[in-house]
């Protein structure tokens, strides 16, 4: 943690601080500037202090351009030197820094667009799993569907001899029930009632299992028990539909029995193609299945390059951020030199306006302490 800020002191309220005039100013800007660690003296400490001591009296109070000694005048061109090379210092380290910030803003600006890049690249890749995932869905409904019809032709195969000869037994049922039943009762030779009551029981079950028309069965009864002469045009028309109907079935029957070895090949074509339809549907899942994954691990790959890609931008931004800060000290401690040039070479061009008096004795005794500085700084 950093060190706290030292709040300044306030000074007591009805006490005015001492208001230097423009000359002191100036000289105090100067000193400020050569006390301070990064100036570029030079030398031993003693040749600093033996400038800090010096200048005041070689470009300050009483020291105008008309009024100073040559040996006031190379005083203030020494510290011109050191401030202008210290100045030149930092144009240098200032600049670098903000070529520094410039390569580094291209960097973060490269970053971006990788950054971009991968979240579009992401989006895409999200897309392409999704439509993967709906293909592969699509597929198992497939083979569900194609395992369902597999199993329905091989139940038909398997069972094709069983249903062969149920249907040869309702072949024999039925084509009784049409040439003893209905056709006794529909010629009408019957008298006993008890006999009728039989043969309608027999011919009865028969419509039912066909699966008649509930009012044409109720109908068949009173128009097959009445004599041919005595039936009317409506009993007529049932004996006939119910003659058609028990005719349809006997003759399907016989049909499917006289082809079933026509019916049963087919059957058994059906289900070997059913086969193949469920193969080819088994094989589009397991590719579909492999494309899904492959589409998944793509984007996890694209998720992790997205989160790269954003730490990596984090980083340069510190860089930058940095690097601002850095050019922006340099700037700073450059305008502080250039500030205290414009002070010394202000100093160093004044002219008296009124006398400045100044001890005389106490400049020279300054002036040997720089010459005696400059000596051990060579």
């Amino acid at each position: 943690m950093g060190a706290k800020r030292q709040v300044a002191r306030q000074p007591a309220r009805g006490v005015k601080r001492a208001k230097l005039d423009p000359v002191s100013a100036k000289v105090k800007e100067v000193v400020d500037a050569l006390q301070r660690d990064d100036c570029e003296v030079g030398g031993a400490p003693s040749y600093r202090e033996g400038l800090i001591s010096a200048f005041p009296l070689a470009m300050g109070l009483g020291a105008a351009k008309d009024e100073r000694h040559a040996y006031q005048d190379q005083v203030g061109n020494i510290v011109l030197e050191i401030l202008q090379a210290t100045a030149n210092k930092f144009q240098e380290s200032h600049q670098a820094a903000k070529n520094e910030h410039d390569v580094a803003g291209e960097v973060k600006s490269s970053k971006e667009a990788a950054v971009a890049a991968a979240e579009a690249a992401l989006e895409e890749h999200k897309k392409v799993e999704s439509e993967a995932g709906d293909t592969y869905s699509s597929s198992l409904d497939g083979v569900m569907q194609a395992q369902k019809s597999l199993e329905e032709a091989s139940s038909e195969v398997e069972n094709f001899d069983a249903t062969q000869l149920t249907k040869a037994q309702e072949r024999a049922e039925y084509g009784s029930a049409l040439e003893t039943e209905f056709t006794t009762l529909k010629n009408g030779t019957v008298e006993d009632a008890k006999e009728k009551k039989t043969l309608l029981s027999t011919l009865n079950t028969v419509l039912q299992k066909l699966g008649v028309d509930k009012a044409m069965v109720s109908a068949a009864a009173p128009a097959l028990t009445k004599a041919a002469p005595a039936r009317g045009a409506f009993d007529i028309t049932v004996v006939e539909q119910v003659e058609a109907a028990l005719k349809t079935r006997v003759d399907s029957l016989a049909e499917d029995l006289n082809n079933g070895e026509t019916v049963k090949a087919n059957k058994v074509a059906v289900e070997a193609e059913r086969k193949k339809t469920l193969t080819a549907a088994e094989a589009k899942v397991a590719a579909d299945e492999t494309k899904k994954n492959e589409a998944g691990a793509q984007t996890k790959e694209s998720k992790n390059a997205l989160k790269q890609a954003k730490d990596s931008l984090k980083e340069q931004e510190k860089i930058v951020a940095d690097l601002d800060v850095k050019a922006f000290y340099q700037e700073a401690h450059l305008g502080s030199f250039r500030e205290a040039i414009a002070a010394l070479e202000f100093l160093q061009g004044r002219e008296s306006t009124a006398p400045e008096p100044e001890a005389e004795a106490d400049k020279v005794v300054a002036m040997e302490a720089v010459e005696e500085g400059n000596v051990v700084a060579a």
